[in-house]
């Protein structure tokens, strides 16, 4: 038969002959196995566990002896299935890795500090050597441990063992994957868990770095720099300190709610609809056994109109209905020293965990309240008017998840109350939705207002005051407002809306975010004040909104006679030439990157001790982070970059770009110089047509040239004169000395471009007024002496 077609989905030549050796056998003995197939006694069994993992053969015991048999020649068809179906998920992980790309902006100021090792060798190499920085006063840290493979975990365990040891302590955040694997078991070991997934592990010590990125083929990054040191074990202390977490999607949802099967005794919940069941129905089923099996006791204030059929009929469940009034897509779960804020909302269910053990202390006391607490209802636009006719009397109010529903369900009386609050001197402190329209927000300087997550997102409004807390469901006519009386009630709510006001991260998502974060900056930041970009971009192929946003954006700068300073990314030097010409000399600076290859969607605000990362995509996400060490990390990396005068690129885009930059530079009368002129065989083809355009752009711009050429060079020297000098203001001459180097010097006004011509090119750009005059002088004594 032709075997070829087996070999082709994936199975040796040795499988083959045992698969087909078993299907004439059937059941069998290995002795008779080996005897059919003549495979080696040696390999046998290995052969044969490998088709049994391929679901290919199977085996019996009998009388103590092992018969093997091979499966249906149709269960070949069902392995092919399923290496389609793994197919189709590598395919789906791959864009999720390339961790190198996303590492290469961050690496690139420091490339000549860094260090690449490949393979487990180079693992063991990197991470012996760095643990000898180490003593046991100091401290291993590391952000981000993904799930490794086995060969890796190995390793792991026994460098934690080694750790161990000699006394080192590890502190990690590992995502939740990587829960209970080998390499987090090791002694002296402190994990915490977070639920996103991170594309490398970041380890420190002392002042070196080891970046791991998740990959098949080991691949580390290791920077010797205290500043990068520094900058990720602050951004790691933010993290280990953070006492909010977010669990999106039903891997991280079960994860957190398996947590609180495995470790608590007693659960309590306010607002419970049988989410777990509506979502996932057998995971209920087994959940809910569990439960019962570990007489885990949970203690339910249900909505109104959960059924009664729902409901869990075990000892270990107790609950109770709330008020209609009080029906919410927020759960408010109240777990161990954690309050989780459940949705079980959309296609994505999310929980907002905030681990605290007084906030704790005071929603207990909540739930106990509500167990059996006396409320006040308000329905309608009477029952609306009633309640805000009191809390006018306020001197401060708090909301949380305002969304400015009395706005548009009573826009009249909303005006009446805003005025009447202005002139009370009334203060008002908002936790707006992510979505509301920053044109709604009230302009008044006794209106506060801070953007919450993503996750809170609710119809529920909370509104705090001196002594009661209302529950604000907008409806128009059919609004209700639910009100408790009661001051440890109040206070677990003040604490609650405390810790999201002092939160010193925001993520959003559209334009609006994107428009309200640039407006906010420049509302901040006084006449005289400036702020800097890091990683400016002007894209073509982006959505015209950011060309308007940018617009009005730089218009109402010049109006406060705000400075910028801009870093763009030097695959923008075409855009970016149109914005010179337009806000040149407006209190505008502007620079490239030093390194080229990095053309990213992101920009970095800088201001004051706040930074904004924004991304230009169809739907922009931007991250708020005010947090003054991060803030001056990432201003120390700017300045250190603007400073920076040599710039180094590789690539025939690289070198085509940097000689129009030149001629950009040059005006007509001027001329650059070029020592050591070289021509490489390898890359001339690919090199003519763009000196071609190069020269045919300097002729009509009426600029000069002269070039040294290496000796040796003399037959594509006369046919470059014929070519591209002739009556085009162009000489050249020999250099007086014998030169095969691969390397030109251009030198033009205060520049010089070390062009290397390899078969891939470098560009080395220096700008120095002294270096390039030296090199000039230079060139000029040798023009002297050239033949």
């Amino acid at each position: 038969m032709n075997e070829e077609v087996l070999e082709e989905i994936g199975l040796t030549k040795s499988e083959i002959h045992v698969y087909l050796a078993l299907l004439e056998l059937g059941s069998s003995s290995t002795g008779k196995i080996i005897e059919k197939s003549k495979a080696s006694s040696s390999k046998i069994y290995e052969i044969l566990d490998r088709l049994i993992d391929k679901g290919l053969v199977s085996f019996i015991i009998k009388a103590g002896v092992k018969h093997f048999e091979a499966a249906p020649p149709e269960r070949i068809m069902d392995y092919m299935k399923e290496k389609e179906e793994k197919l189709t998920k590598q395919k789906d992980d791959l864009k999720k890795v390339i961790p190198e790309l996303k590492l290469k902006q961050t690496l690139a100021k420091y490339k000549s500090e860094a260090t690449i090792y490949k393979g487990m060798k180079g693992v063991e190499t990197a991470f012996y050597s760095a643990l000898n920085l180490l003593t046991p006063k100091d401290e291993m840290l590391v952000i981000g441990i993904p799930s490794r493979s086995e060969t890796v975990n190995r390793f792991f365990l026994k460098f934690g063992i080694e750790r161990g040891k000699r006394k080192i302590k590890i502190r990690a955040l590992a995502n939740e994957a990587a829960r209970g694997e080998p390499q987090l078991k090791a002694p002296l070991t402190n994990v915490k868990y977070i639920p996103e997934i991170t594309p490398a592990a970041i380890n420190i010590f002392k002042d070196r770095v080891i970046i791991f990125p998740e990959a098949d083929e080991p691949l580390l990054i290791v920077i010797d720099n205290k500043e990068v040191a520094d900058s990720f074990r602050v951004q790691f202390e933010r993290w280990w300190d953070q006492t909010s977490t977010v669990y999106r999607g039903e891997k991280q949802v079960k994860y957190f709610l398996e947590e609180v099967l495995l470790n608590q005794k007693e659960a309590w919940f306010i607002g419970a609809k049988m989410g777990m069941k509506e979502f996932y129905p057998k995971y209920w089923e087994w959940y809910n056994k569990e439960r019962v099996k570990r007489k885990c006791v949970w203690y339910d204030l249900l909505h109104a109109d959960v059924p009664e059929k729902d409901l869990p009929t075990d000892p270990y469940y107790k609950y109770k209905r709330l008020p209609p009034e009080l029906k919410s897509p927020n759960i408010i779960g109240i777990i161990g020293n954690k309050i989780a804020n459940i949705l079980w909302y959309g296609k994505e269910p999310t929980i907002f965990v905030i681990e605290n053990k007084e906030l704790v202390k005071s929603y207990k006391k909540y739930f106990n309240l509500l167990w059996d607490q006396k409320t006040i209802m308000y329905t309608g636009s009477s029952g609306v008017k009633s309640f805000f006719n009191e809390l006018i009397n306020e001197k401060e109010v708090w909301f949380i998840g305002g969304n400015f529903g009395i706005k548009k369900d009573f826009p009249e009386y909303w005006k009446w109350y805003m005025k009447e609050s202005l002139k009370r001197k009334q203060i008002w402190h908002d936790l707006i939705d992510v979505d509301v329209n920053i044109k709604e927000i009230p302009i008044s300087k006794y209106y506060a207002y801070k953007i919450l997550p993503p996750e809170l997102k609710s119809p529920h409004v909370i509104c705090i005051s001196k002594n009661k807390v209302a529950n604000i469901l907008w409806a128009g006519e059919k609004t209700t407002i639910f009100v408790l009386e009661n001051k440890d009630i109040v206070d677990s709510y003040k604490k609650y809306f405390d810790l999201l006001w002092k939160q010193d991260t925001i993520v959003e998502k559209g334009f609006q975010a994107y428009d309200r974060a640039m407006h906010e900056a420049l509302e901040e930041l006084k006449p005289g004040e400036s702020y800097e970009i890091l990683g400016a971009a002007i894209h073509k192929e982006k959505t015209e909104k950011f060309s308007e946003m940018f617009h009005r954006e730089a218009r109402e700068r010049f109006k406060k006679s705000i400075g910028v300073r801009m870093l763009f990314y030097r695959e923008m030097t075409p855009a970016v030439k149109k914005y010179i010409e337009e806000f040149a000399g407006k209190k505008t600076e502007l620079k490239f990157l030093p390194y080229g290859g990095t053309d990213s969607p992101v920009e970095t605000m800088i201001y004051k001790n706040k930074i904004i990362l924004a991304t230009q995509e169809k739907e922009p996400t931007v991250v708020t982070i005010k947090n003054k060490k991060i803030t001056d990390s990432f201003r120390n990396h700017f300045n250190s970059l603007w400073d920076q005068n040599t710039v180094v690129e590789k690539g025939l885009d690289a070198l085509d770009r940097s000689m129009h930059a030149m001629l950009d530079e040059l005006k007509q009368g001027e001329e650059y110089i070029v020592l050591g002129a070289y021509y490489n065989p390898k890359i001339e083809s690919q090199l003519r047509q763009m000196i071609k355009k190069l020269h045919k752009r300097r002729i009509k711009k009426g600029i000069k040239t002269r070039l040294l050429f290496c000796k040796g060079q003399e037959k594509i020297a006369k046919e470059t004169q014929k070519e591209f000098y002739e009556r085009t203001g162009g000489e050249y001459r020999f250099l007086p000395y014998e030169s095969k180097s691969p390397m030109e010097i251009c030198i033009h006004k205060d520049k010089i471009e070390l062009i290397i011509k390899e078969e891939i090119p470098t560009v080395i750009t220096i700008t120095d007024p002294k270096v390039a005059e030296g090199f000039r002088a230079h060139f000029e004594l040798l023009w002297k002496q050239a033949e």
